[in-house]
């Protein structure tokens, strides 16, 4: 009788470990993204998908996907892979730490801006230079010195057959 009891135990921890072992938190948004910078413009309707290793943004422009894979050292534009620091420099973003990106479309706080007003999920971050807003919906990023913009909107999930 113990080796029913030892055997269901190890059936038991092998399960919990395939199903809950090898998964992770992901999140797909459908989006309308705008970043405008003055070496730089994107503009269009898509899909954000966040998991913990990587932001993959797939953007339709003119019905074509256009894929921007932001890794944890690098960025991968339709299949071009710089580092973050040099995608920063090629958009005209040069002046922020690397993360910049990563925590923008996470809707996260800036740690170069002041402590957020507000809470963990919608918050503003501002001065006279930026000026950073997080809601349920809508992150808004705006740099008035350097002119860059960035403006994520989360717009409501299609509705079909289930």
């Amino acid at each position: 009788m113990g080796w029913k009891k030892n055997y269901l135990y190890w059936v038991g921890v092998g399960v919990a470990l395939l199903l809950g072992g090898c998964s992770y938190k992901t999140s797909t948004d459908n989006i309308y993204l705008t970043i405008k910078t003055p070496k730089y413009r994107l503009s269009d309707q898509g899909f954000l998908n966040i998991s913990p290793n990587q932001k993959e943004l797939i953007i339709y422009k003119e019905f074509t996907p256009y894929k921007i894979t932001i890794g944890k050292r690098e960025i991968c534009e339709s299949g071009k892979c710089l580092s973050k620091g040099a995608f920063l420099k090629k958009v005209g973003l040069s002046d922020y730490p690397p993360e910049t990106l990563d925590l923008i479309l996470e809707g996260k706080p800036l740690p170069f801006l002041p402590s957020p007003e507000g809470n963990s999920t919608t918050f503003i971050q501002k001065n006279s230079r930026f000026y950073y807003q997080v809601t349920k919906t809508k992150i808004f990023f705006r740099d008035k010195k350097e002119r860059v913009l960035i403006s994520l909107r989360k717009l409501s999930p299609l509705r079909g057959k289930e």
